[in-house]
Order: C-alpha cells, then sequence, then structure tokens
C-alpha cells in the first residue's frame, strides 16, 4: 500500500541474502511429476531464492491432460488461472469439486490432495503458480490410488 510507513533494518544488517535481482525466461516446458508441462522459472536452482518457486503449468484438453493427484508437503500454493476453463477436485478422497477460469485466484492449503482438468476436450488451461517452496518438485508426493477415475464422470464439459 503506497504512503503506509514500514520498520526498516540498514541495508547492511540485511544479512546472507544475495541481493540480486533475476530475470529468468523458459523457452521449453518440463513434464513433471503431476504429468503436466510446466515453465519452470523460479527456484532455487534458478535463482538464489530460499522461500518461494514460480512456474506456469499447462493442463492439457480432456481426461488426457489431467494432473496426477498429488499433494504438497507443508507448503502453501496459490494459483491463477490465464487462460481456459478448469475444474479442480480436492479433499481426502476428492470429494469437493472447484469450478474455475481465466481470472480466477486458487489458494491451495499444504496437505490437500487435488486434482486439476481442463474443461474442454480442444483447449487447455493454463496456471501461474506461486508456492512456498524453493524446490518445488522435490516435495510433491504423487497419490495414484485417487487416480481411479472418480472425478471424471463429475465434469461439466464446456464442450
Amino acid at each position: 500500500m503506497c504512503g503506509t510507513t514500514a520498520s526498516w533494518i540498514p541495508l547492511a544488517e540485511a544479512g546472507e541474502w544475495e541481493r540480486v535481482v533475476t530475470a529468468v525466461r523458459v523457452k521449453d516446458a518440463d513434464r513433471i511429476k503431476q504429468n503436466i508441462d510446466a515453465y519452470q522459472g523460479i527456484n532455487e536452482n534458478t535463482v538464489a531464492t530460499r522461500h518461494i518457486c514460480m512456474l506456469v503449468t499447462v493442463c492439457g484438453p480432456g481426461i488426457e491432460g489431467a494432473t496426477t493427484t498429488h499433494y504438497h508437503l507443508d507448503h502453501e500454493t496459490a494459483l491463477y488461472c490465464t487462460e481456459g476453463k478448469g475444474v479442480m477436485f480436492w479433499g481426502d478422497e476428492l470429494e469437493v469439486m472447484l469450478e474455475v477460469e481465466a481470472g480466477d485466484f486458487v489458494y491451495i492449503p499444504p496437505f490437500t490432495p487435488h486434482k486439476t482438468f481442463s474443461r474442454s476436450h480442444a483447449e487447455g488451461a493454463t496456471f501461474v503458480v506461486a508456492r512456498t517452496d524453493p524446490l518445488e518438485q522435490e516435495r510433491v508426493v504423487v497419490t495414484p490410488e485417487l487416480d481411479d477415475g472418480r472425478c471424471e464422470s463429475r465434469i461439466d464439459w464446456v464442450d
């Protein structure tokens, strides 16, 4: 918020942080544990971060483009949908459904199993992801026992 007063410390006392502003351009996506494509921008392998990662993920069209069910150990996740329409199933048995579309923000608490689909058979859904984990993939736990088809019949397809 502009115009507010914040407490501060002298820069000389800022500790051991490497104070280098860095830009990362990612040309190619990686296939990540969640079985989707990800453009991994900010993580401890690309910059001197200690507490966050940031990436762009793409759920492909249809059932085949969905993530595997997974959760993140002890880390919060925030998503912003930039393109498409998606649906996320979450909960211990994926019993809760949340539809999202471009312009929506989503918060996922730590240790929350979730699975995401594009709601289109023709187009994917794209998300900017921020997580309180600089390692990004190291603390992802995949739960294949929940990938048993329990979600697919509940999707309200847009096409």
